[in-house]
């Protein structure tokens, strides 16, 4: 049988084998009270009914009166008029665009660590995600967020979203590029060998990511003059 620790046994020893009265008791759970955490406590009440009858059985909630002690913040995925209604209410965060774009400006480092983490995640995900996985299901969440953040080019933001998947071709094991080389490569030239000389080429794409981030104006500058702006 498991032994109790010091500061369960000193509480116990501070309950006496006799009926409390429900403030007594009160004070008693306050006093021994030694967690870090908020500690359940369970009220037995004899109503004297018989549960097994359905008229007689007692179910019920209690809500205290100041609650955990906690903060609550309340989030509410709603579209349309319903986003209204919830901001009304007092929810903090509405609507999924809303909560993705909090997050991401509460990083470090502003809009220039909200882009970076998007550019890190994506190129992960290219591991295990297809490019078009990606552009279907990720860049529909992280782009509208990144747009509404100061100084975001969305030329700029498009074209470093599309060079940092072109890697996920060439990433192992899902890269279609290297399912591709495995298809047309002699026998004697092993999977091994087509992951290891894919890196200098998937190295050379995060150059140009490099590049692209500290000279936007490479990217930008035509459609630009293009458009007027």
């Amino acid at each position: 049988m498991k032994k109790s620790g010091k500061k369960v046994e000193g509480a116990r020893k501070q309950v006496e084998a006799r009926p409390y009265k429900l403030s007594e008791a009160t004070e008693l759970i306050k006093k021994t009270h030694h967690t870090k955490f908020n500690e359940t406590v369970e009220l037995a009440i004899n109503l004297g009914v018989d549960p097994k009858h359905s008229d007689q059985v007692v179910r019920g909630t209690v809500v205290l009166p100041h609650g955990l002690g906690k903060a609550v913040r309340v989030l509410v995925l709603a579209s349309g008029e319903k986003q209204r209604e919830a901001t009304e209410a007092g929810a903090e965060f509405v609507g999924g665009d809303d909560m993705v774009h909090r997050a991401l400006a509460d990083l470090p480092g502003g809009t220039g660590g909200a882009i970076l983490t998007v550019m890190l995640a994506m190129f992960a995900l290219g591991f295990v995600m297809d490019a078009f996985e990606i552009i279907f299901v990720v860049v529909p969440i992280v782009a509208p967020a990144l747009l509404r953040m100061p100084g975001v080019d969305p030329v700029w933001l498009g074209i470093m979203m599309a060079v940092n998947l072109q890697t996920s071709y060439l990433h192992p094991p899902l890269g279609a590029t290297l399912f591709y080389l495995r298809g047309v490569a002699p026998p004697q030239i092993t999977t091994l060998h087509i992951y290891v000389g894919v890196i200098p080429f998937v190295l050379i794409q995060l150059f140009m990511l490099v590049v692209l981030w500290f000279w936007p104006g490479l990217v930008s500058w035509l459609p630009h003059l293009l458009s007027g702006r």
